[in-house]
């Protein structure tokens, strides 16, 4: 098969092909070259260029893993890290590498995706990774789901000890409210209790859903899945311990009401004296070492991008965490980077806050990884795989 033969086939496919990004049901092209064509830089150029608009340019970062496919037919994909595949046929494929990907014919793949919210035709098969709504709105035959005020994203791995005294703090928050809320729940493959006791806490807390990663990806991806399923009129997450008291949520709450601002940060580099339990001296001094790197690199204005306290109207928020591609606890700065590009105001808040001891943060390797993530997203950047839209 020619360049050009194989080149008018495939765009003959793409303009047949509708793609939105916001429905429920996204469909997604994968292209494979074939072997009889040199994998040069045309072709990849080509394949690129047509990907692209389907905001695949990369598939890492930009398909969800663990999240249920449905093929048209039977393939062999590019290697893409812990994704879970349901071929046509109903027998799984492992994903393979891009050299054993050329041996096969070039195709156009479509798949469809159910994520965010109720599909707007007849919805694939359900995802195994994801647990059901435990809100009976959200079960089958139960009422027709309504418009929610907040929704409040809970990363969570191994925490069977810490979640029912932070659920607890999260439920009496909603009871001195009144605005509708729900609470999400992101296990991030926790090999403890910690899905069960969501599940035994949710009998009798409505507002409460369990999301399932399926296996261990990081905080990260979690929040990620978290706030992509999120449906409310804004989106908070929260780390499990609640460092930062869920009642501060007033304070970005407040500030997003306003109107002036898409997303608020927590913040305690703004004001220390709202700091109730200092980290050790060191671990303090570096944080603040680290910010200032943050600043250096990437150029956000802010000077505490690591409180895991933040809140965004959720509408203009969602290409953020779409084009998210950090998994690991390094994932601030890239969120922050990306809505400062798609210009999004984002204020930065004094909260309070506590050090856990039992922090889960690796003060030598964490930090490594975190500062790897800053040049990783320069050279994303760089490299044009944030979508400008």
């Amino acid at each position: 098969m020619s360049f050009r033969r194989w080149q008018k086939l495939i765009a003959s496919r793409i303009s047949r092909t509708v793609f939105d990004p916001l429905s429920s049901e996204v469909s997604i092209c994968v292209v494979l070259t074939p072997p009889s064509l040199p994998c040069d830089r045309t072709v990849v150029r080509f394949c690129h260029s047509i990907v692209s608009p389907f905001k695949l340019a990369s598939l890492r970062g930009r398909v969800a893993p663990h999240t249920c496919y449905r093929l048209e037919q039977a393939i062999c994909i590019r290697r893409i890290q812990s994704m879970e595949i349901e071929c046509a046929g109903g027998r799984a494929r492992r994903p393979c590498t891009p050299a054993r990907a050329t041996s096969f014919a070039a195709r156009v793949l479509m798949l469809e995706r159910r994520a965010l919210g109720t599909p707007r035709r007849s919805p694939p098969r359900r995802a195994q990774m994801t647990s059901p709504p435990l809100h009976p709105s959200t079960r089958k035959g139960g009422a027709r789901r309504e418009p929610l005020d907040l929704s409040i994203v809970v990363p969570a791995f191994n925490e069977e000890q810490r979640l029912p005294k932070t659920l607890q703090s999260i439920r009496a928050y909603l009871k001195s409210h009144s605005f509708r809320a729900e609470v999400l729940v992101v296990d991030d493959g926790s090999t403890d209790a910690t899905a069960k006791v969501v599940e035994v806490l949710g009998t009798d807390f409505p507002e409460l859903r369990l999301i399932s990663n399926g296996s261990n990806h990081g905080k990260g991806f979690s929040v990620r899945h978290g706030m992509l399923e999120a449906r409310g009129e804004f989106a908070l997450f929260t780390d499990a311990d609640l460092s930062t008291p869920i009642e501060e949520a007033d304070k970005l709450l407040a500030v997003l009401r306003d109107g002036a601002y898409d997303g608020a940060i927590g913040s305690r580099a703004l004001d220390r004296s709202l700091i109730e339990t200092h980290q050790p001296a060191f671990r303090e001094r570096a944080g603040i070492i680290f910010n200032c790197i943050v600043r250096q690199i990437t150029g956000l204005p802010f000077q505490d991008t690591q409180c895991g306290f933040k809140a965004f109207r959720r509408e203009k928020a969602r290409v953020i965490f779409e084009q998210q591609r950090t998994e690991g606890f390094g994932f601030d700065p890239e969120i922050l980077f990306l809505a400062l590009r798609k210009g999004l105001r984002i204020a930065e808040v004094p909260v309070r806050w506590a050090h856990n001891p039992a922090t889960k943060v690796n003060m030598f390797g964490d930090s490594l990884r975190m500062f790897l993530d800053l040049l990783v997203i320069r050279w994303n950047a760089f490299m044009g795989r944030y979508s400008m839209r």
